[in-house]
């Protein structure tokens, strides 16, 4: 009986270990209660990306992030949120320091927040038809 509660209670240590090191604090869910970034922009449209104050237009937004030693080939970035805007809206995100792709569409952001950043990032869509 005594080892059945004590593997009990060393499972349970293993994973409220495990919830501190991959849990919702981590990379951007909720952000721990240390320093925090904050990364915000709007979604720019075909017709706007050569304006110098774009109209937004709405969409999805969604946020990924690069743990610390990202290697593509051999690690997939780890999905976080995303955001549905109305158009003329901006997404905002508030976020533990690090590495974040931001993507809508075509439009794709790379950030690296550092403690206490704002961060302006709009994307713009790369897929519009010249002229």
């Amino acid at each position: 009986m005594v080892r059945r509660v004590l593997a009990a209670i060393g499972v349970g240590l293993v994973l409220v270990s495990a919830a501190g090191a991959f849990g919702p604090g981590r990379f951007g869910l909720m952000p721990t209660q240390g320093p925090v970034a904050v990364v915000e922009g709007g979604i720019v449209p075909c017709s706007q990306v050569r304006s110098a104050h774009p109209l937004y237009t709405g969409g999805t937004v969604r946020l990924t992030a690069l743990p610390p030693g990202y290697d593509p080939f051999w690690n997939r970035p780890l999905f976080v949120v995303e955001q549905t805007i109305e158009p003329s809206g901006v997404y905002r995100f508030v976020l533990d320091p690090g590495w974040y792709t931001i993507t809508s569409g075509s439009a794709i952001a790379y950030v690296h927040l550092n403690s206490g950043d704002d961060v302006q990032a709009n994307l713009r869509q790369q897929d519009c038809p010249a002229g």
